[in-house]
C-alpha cells in the first residue's frame, strides 16, 4: 500500500498520579487512542502544537490548581478541543469551577472517573463532531 495509514487519535492525559495516569492510558489505548502523558502544567502546555483529539485534565497537579489554565492554553490553538476534566473537588468548590472554559467539556469526579472515562471521552468528541450538547 502506497498511502500513509491514518494515525490513531491522540489523547493527552494530564495527571500527576502515575498509577491513575497509567490506568487511564490503558483504557484509552484499548479504545484505539494513542496517548501522551503529562504530569505538570509546563509539560501539558508543550503538547499544544500536537494534533490532540481529546485532553483529559486533572484540575490539581502537585497541589496546584492549574487545570483551568492548561485547558485555556490548549484551546488557544484548538478552540473546540474536547476536554474531560478530572477532579476530586466537589462540583460546587471554587477550585473545580469550569466557568469560562466552554464546551465541549465534561467533569468527572475522582475516584469514580475511571468507570466513566471512556463514555465521557466519546461524549465530548461527539459534542465537537456533531454539535450535540452535554
Amino acid at each position: 500500500m502506497c498511502g500513509k495509514m491514518p494515525s490513531r487519535p491522540l489523547a493527552l492525559i494530564v495527571e500527576d498520579e502515575a498509577l491513575v495516569a497509567l490506568v487511564m492510558e490503558d483504557l484509552l489505548r484499548a479504545e484505539g487512542f494513542e496517548t501522551a502523558l503529562a504530569c505538570c502544567e509546563q509539560e501539558a502546555k508543550s503538547y499544544s502544537a500536537h494534533d490532540i483529539a481529546v485532553a483529559i485534565v486533572d484540575l490539581c497537579l502537585d497541589g496546584v490548581v492549574c487545570g483551568q489554565r492548561i485547558i485555556k492554553f490548549l484551546r488557544i490553538t484548538k478552540p473546540n478541543l474536547p476536554v474531560v476534566v478530572v477532579t476530586g473537588y466537589h462540583s460546587d468548590a471554587p477550585e473545580a469551577s469550569l466557568q469560562g472554559l466552554q464546551a465541549p467539556i465534561k467533569r468527572l469526579h475522582k475516584p469514580e472517573h475511571l468507570d466513566e472515562l471512556i463514555a465521557a471521552v466519546w461524549g465530548v468528541i461527539g459534542q465537537t463532531r456533531f454539535g450535540s450538547k452535554p
